[in-house]
């Protein structure tokens, strides 16, 4: 055994990925045929100007707002009052808001009436916006310019040019104490000021002078209006003019040209500590910025200002992100978003924003992080029973021993034993593999013969991982991401080896999706399955019981997802998944992953495009089925998440529609019988002996009908129950109980008239307690019997809409009747038998359904019975068919059976039982006597003694060797070196061993236990007898 001293999981911590999910961008306004400007955002309150025709349909800017809480409830204008505006120039704008003060300025006439303005504001904490009974106040000041107010708590700042534009100064009004004084009255100009809680920061010319109304010198200064602090944050002696100002909490951010105004950055101030650094610098112009808390929002334009998106950064975590999934550029010429605002309580960020041909007002909203959310959904991994390899990080691969980069196919690049994430990168791209230990084409039986060697898997994958699982905890890679109008959370699960019973490979890439809608709630789930997959409803997934988790049931080996336990066909006749349940239940621990071209550090590896697993070039091994299955590609490892094709690149469009788990009925097919209701209705069947399929009284579902099965599917209405393989002539009694409003459907076969009837039944009235019954049998009545009050008499009958019949071959193919079994060797055995053909016994059938078992199979056995791998379709009737099955185990007997399918799917009674036993070695083992070899080996109490080994077996016995001798009592034991290795000894041979004791003095006996061990030619493991506790794997 290798004991791997290894330390923890990687700690937490801000990695690329962990961004804010955004959902869909939606307008504010309810009416968008207007232009809308400059919004301000307070909690889920958004103000904004408006320039919408008022009363007279005469047009002029107004000041309208809206409650996002509230998503029913339209916009209404600020001032709504209908003499509002009497006597005023009826033009406002710039508006600004803070917890619960907006303030705005307002157009008036001056004493000589020419046009003036004021700032307004209402205090609306007692929720007066929403009765629109708001008093309306004004700061007791008259501009001649248009003043642009900023808000925080119960005070309003301003620039103030009552002394000129050069000289203008910062203002400052308290509503609670109607106070007004100067924040900053400095010689120069003063201007574009922002506050929050104490602080105040503006923009200042002092030292500088206007030049054609530009300033040459553009500080910045803060100002603590409790302490009268004032401080200069900047300096154009160092750096660009610094423009638009904004504090939020410790922070001052602000944009700042750089290299002659080509661009600019965004930087940020912290008060407490002086630290000034660049938070963004990003390609052409990022500039306007706004804060809340620890969000940040500005706007980004790389092309340029006429072409503008929004941008946000998280700065406890520093992630920078796109907040708008809004056009950019069309048929219309570029469009631009602008003037952003944040409110952090409430995650929104509003915009000013030209899509569409008009200015609106934009939102969205930072609904969670990408880790809360992947949190919140990830889900539940129910393993299969007997299932060998868990969810793994990335990190278990590259850890395990023997695992190595290399190139295929091989040469000029020195292989790189357990690579980090650094030599990954480095490596040789796409032509890179992670080599595990041991040969994937070997454990998978080589090219040739195609059958996995359990053995070699067990000695080399299994016993290597073994030794290292538990390093880590089960893990999953969440990769949150906008999509449409939502998002995505890709949970991708990383196996080290697919072991399914019929294919084997190094690595195993699986993928869960869950879809997002714009409010971020989920809508749709995507289960992969070998290359593609199936999808359902969110409300028809399977949840944890008490959480939300979807369930996923993990197919045995190969790892496939599933909606539900059960076995499900992957190549027709020959490979099944098997997902049952049965194994753990895992909780995996969620590691965010980002886009690759964020992937950095610990997150390095997802940019590694190389095969998570050997790449070897060797066939898959299934076999084809004409018309039916064509196998295409290799035994190769997988490639990592983001080189996975569509799913990773289009995470909307990979799986198809069509592609839905239930969307559809399988009416019609056949070989079922199948009961579908439509809009609510509960059905039931029963069978001539009174079992039930349906849901019972006490609200589990019985399914005492063999092989019948119910299938659910609220967000469709459907409910659907299904027998396969019965007749009607069977007799069968179908129920439909209580209030029907929608169709039902009845798949009816007819086996000896090679007949299917469909049956379309529309609505009929009915209630709670209606009960509608339906007979089927050879009398082919198709009325629907309809019990109104539910007395037990029929009261009326419904007819069916639709009757539709299809002709299917119904008679399956002819029996085999000469089926013999010849062992080929420790692990194989040979098949052969005439081909039947089909029907009558002529044709060709399609496939064999090859079963074996260790015990003897019956009519009734037969479907527990393993299936064999079946490699070519049959034979034309009358020609002689021959079939190697291996894989099997030596020394065990084999009971072997067979069945012919045809193009219907109709399978024939099962052949004749061939049985057989396969050929294993046995090692015996005797004593044939003992001595002192010399005087020192009997001064030093090393007893000398010899045994005979002999194969006793009818099998060559492969790398014969002793593992262990154990003495008894114990301070007699073996010194010679173990193992001892006799070599390959054939059936009926012998071989001296010697060994030599450590016996001590006063011993006159000694037991020894002897542990001899080989292999057989296929592979398998054999001890004789059962290795001792500290030998067994």
């Amino acid at each position: 055994m290798i004991l791997l001293v290894l330390s923890g999981p990687p700690a937490a911590s801000a990695a690329p990925g962990d961004e804010w999910v955004f959902g869909a961008d939606s307008p504010v306004a309810l009416q968008r045929s207007y232009s809308q400007y400059r919004p301000a955002v307070s909690g889920d309150l958004v103000f904004w100007e408006d320039n919408r025709p008022g009363a007279g349909s005469q047009t002029f800017t107004r000041i309208f707002f809206r409650d996002l809480s509230d998503p029913d409830g339209a916009e209404q204008p600020l001032t709504p009052g209908a003499g509002y505006f009497v006597n005023l120039k009826k033009d406002q704008g710039d508006p600004a808001a803070g917890g619960t003060l907006v303030a705005w300025r307002e157009a008036v006439p001056s004493q000589t009436g020419a046009l003036a303005h004021e700032i307004r504001y209402i205090d609306f904490g007692d929720g007066c916006l929403g009765r629109g009974d708001c008093a309306v106040r004004r700061v007791p000041r008259m501009f001649a310019t248009e003043p642009k107010p900023a808000v925080s708590g119960a005070v309003i700042i301003w620039q103030d040019e009552q002394a000129g534009v050069a000289e203008a100064d910062i203002l400052m009004y308290d509503t609670n104490t109607g106070e007004m004084s100067a924040v900053c009255a400095a010689p120069g100009r003063q201007q574009d000021p922002d506050v929050d809680g104490e602080w105040v920061a503006w923009v200042d010319n002092r030292g500088g002078e206007l030049i054609r109304g530009q300033a040459t010198r553009n500080d910045l200064y803060i100002r603590n209006m409790v302490t009268g602090e004032e401080r200069r944050i900047t300096s154009d002696e160092d750096d660009g003019l610094q423009e638009a100002p904004a504090v939020g909490g410790d922070y001052v951010v602000y944009s700042q040209n750089v290299g002659e105004a080509t661009r600019s950055d965004i930087m940020v101030y912290r008060i407490s500590t002086g630290e000034n650094r660049a938070l963004y610098a990003g390609a052409g112009f990022d500039q306007r910025p706004d804060i809340d808390g620890r969000m940040v929002v500005w706007e980004a334009c790389p092309g340029g200002l006429n072409a503008c998106g929004i941008w946000t950064h998280d700065l406890d975590t520093g992630v920078s992100q796109p907040v708008s999934d809004g056009p950019r550029g069309g048929a219309a010429g570029p469009v631009s978003s602008g003037f952003p605002v944040v409110s952090v309580g409430t995650g929104r960020i509003v915009w000013q924003d030209n899509r569409g041909g008009s200015r609106a007002i934009y939102q969205n909203r930072a609904g969670e992080q990408a880790h809360v959310l992947a949190e919140r959904f990830r889900p539940e991994l129910r393993l299969a029973a007997g299932e060998q390899f868990m969810p793994e990080p990335m990190e278990l691969m590259l850890e395990l021993p023997g695992s190595f980069l290399r190139k295929w196919p091989g040469g000029g690049f020195e292989p790189v034993r357990n690579p980090d994430i650094a030599q990954l990168l480095a490596g040789c791209g796409g032509d890179c593999y992670i080599d595990l230990m041991g040969s994937a084409v070997e454990a998978g039986g080589g090219e040739a013969s195609c059958a996995v060697d359990r053995g070699l898997i067990a000695r080399t994958y299994v016993d290597s991982y073994r030794a290292a699982e538990g390093r880590y905890p089960a893990t999953v890679y969440a990769r949150v991401k906008s999509a449409g109008n939502g998002a995505v959370i890709q949970y991708w699960i990383n196996y080290p080896a697919n072991d399914h019973p019929k294919l084997f490979h190094e690595g195993d890439w699986e993928m869960v999706q869950v879809r997002l809608d714009g409010t971020l709630t989920p809508y749709r789930a995507d289960f992969s399955q070998h290359g593609s997959g199936q999808w359902r409803q969110w409300q028809d997934v399977e949840k944890a019981a008490g959480a939300g988790n979807p369930v996923v049931y993990v197919a045995s080996g190969s790892h496939a997802s599933y909606f539900r336990p059960g076995r499900f066909e992957l190549v027709p006749f020959f490979a099944w998944d098997r997902a049952d349940g049965g194994g753990e239940a895992l909780d995996p621990v969620v590691q965010i992953i980002p886009e690759v071209e964020q992937a950095a550090g610990a997150s390095g590896w997802l940019a590694f495009s190389g095969r998570w697993g050997e790449q070897t070039g060797a066939s898959l091994c299934l076999p084809e089925v004409p018309g039916i299955f064509s196998p295409a590609g290799h035994r190769d490892g997988p490639p990592g998440p983001a080189f996975q094709g569509a799913k990773w690149d289009d995470p909307l469009g990979w799986l198809s529609d069509d592609e839905c788990d239930g969307c559809e009925a399988t009416a019609g097919e056949g070989a079922v019988l199948e009961v579908s209701a439509w809009a609510g209705a509960d059905v039931h069947l029963y069978d001539r002996e009174g079992n039930h399929l349906g849901r019972n009284a006490m609200g589990g579902i019985d399914q005492q009908i063999d092989g019948a099965y119910l299938l659910d599917y609220p967000s469709l209405g459907r409910l659907a129950l299904q027998v396969p393989g019965v007749d009607a002539t069977d007799e069968f009694r179908v129920e439909v109980v209580g209030a029907s409003s929608g169709e039902l459907t009845v798949t009816v076969p007819y086996h000896d008239a090679g007949l299917v009837v469909t049956l379309t039944y529309g609505p009929y009235a009915s209630s709670e307690v209606s009960v509608a019954r339906l007979f089927l049998s050879a009398e082919r009545d198709f009325d629907l019997a309809v019990d109104h009050d539910g007395d037990g008499t029929p009261d009326s009958t419904v007819t069916p809409l639709v009757v539709s019949e299809r002709h299917v071959d119904f008679l399956p193919p002819k029996k085999v009747s000469d089926l013999q079994a010849a062992a080929t060797g420790p692990g194989a055995v040979e098949l052969a038998f005439t081909a039947p053909g089909d029907a009558g016994g002529s044709g060709s059938t399609i496939a064999y359904d090859i079963r074996y078992s260790t015990t003897p199979i019956t009519a009734t056995s037969w479907h527990e019975a393993e299936r064999a791998r079946v490699m070519r379709p049959p034979l034309a009737a009358g020609e002689p068919e021959s079939f190697t099955v291996d894989g099997l185990n030596a020394g065990t007997t084999y009971y072997f059976a067979v069945a012919a399918v045809d193009e219907a799917a109709l399978t024939a009674e099962p052949s004749n039982v061939a049985i057989v036993a396969t050929p294993s070695p046995e090692l015996a083992w005797y004593q044939l006597g003992s001595r002192w070899g010399s005087y020192a080996e009997y001064r030093d109490r090393q007893l000398t003694v010899m045994y005979m080994m002999r194969n006793k077996g009818n099998a060559t016995a492969v790398d014969a060797r002793v593992e262990a001798s154990q003495g008894v009592p114990d301070n007699c034991f073996a010194v010679s070196p173990m193992p001892i290795v006799v070599g390959d000894m054939e059936p009926d041979t012998g071989r001296e061993v010697i060994i030599k004791y450590q016996v001590p003095h006063g011993a006159a006996s000694f037991i020894t236990n002897t542990y001899a061990r080989c292999f057989d030619e296929a592979g398998g493991d054999h001890w004789y007898p059962e290795p001792p506790l500290k030998n067994r794997s």
